[in-house]
């Protein structure tokens, strides 16, 4: 697993199987698939399990060999802000690394704003690793029409991610005993 983005500790415990009764999806496809689909897009309320399915996607993933980085929204907005105002190599070199690695998990994506120039270079990472044939997870809050709003590139690319709406109730708790 990656030890510079590590699935966060409260997610360990979740397996796909943990959402074989979730409408929308398709646990067997996912186990089974050799190779991950170009992307997922988990979009849904608020503690309806988005990351949690995330994390389970990226612990099969890891279970075939497979390299990862799982980075929640807040802080990769932190580091694009640094790239775009600050130009510091480190981060050049993590935003490269984010582009290279063969699943990225942008955890909660959207929930805050950099700015325009952010936007932008957000926009060139998914676009390279879609145009790699790289596998990016994008989990948000953000309805797709609040996305169409924002960034209606961003929004063209992901209609190409496979999409998983998580709509029912809260798993907060669930399985784990811990928050989501």
């Amino acid at each position: 697993m990656s030890e510079k983005h590590p699935i966060p500790k409260n997610l360990h415990r979740w397996e796909l199987q943990h959402f074989a009764d979730v409408k929308g999806v398709d646990v067997d496809t996912i186990e089974t698939r050799g190779k991950p689909a170009r992307g997922y897009l988990i979009v849904g309320p608020p503690g309806t399990g988005k990351t949690c399915l995330a994390a389970a996607i990226v612990k099969n993933w890891v279970s075939r060999g497979g390299d990862y980085r799982f980075v929640r929204w807040t802080l990769a907005s932190e580091l694009v802000f640094d790239l775009v105002f600050g130009g510091f190599d480190h981060r050049r070199e993590a935003l490269e690394a984010a582009c290279r690695c063969s699943m990225l998990v942008l955890d909660d994506f959207g929930s805050n704003r950099v700015s325009d120039n952010g936007d932008a270079l957000m926009q060139m990472v998914i676009d390279r690793r879609f145009q790699a044939g790289l596998t990016t997870i994008v989990t948000m809050n953000v309805s797709k029409a609040e996305l169409v709003k924002r960034d209606s590139r961003l929004a063209s690319r992901m209609e190409e991610f496979e999409a998983i709406v998580m709509d029912g109730p809260s798993l907060r708790g669930v399985v784990t005993g811990e928050g989501t």
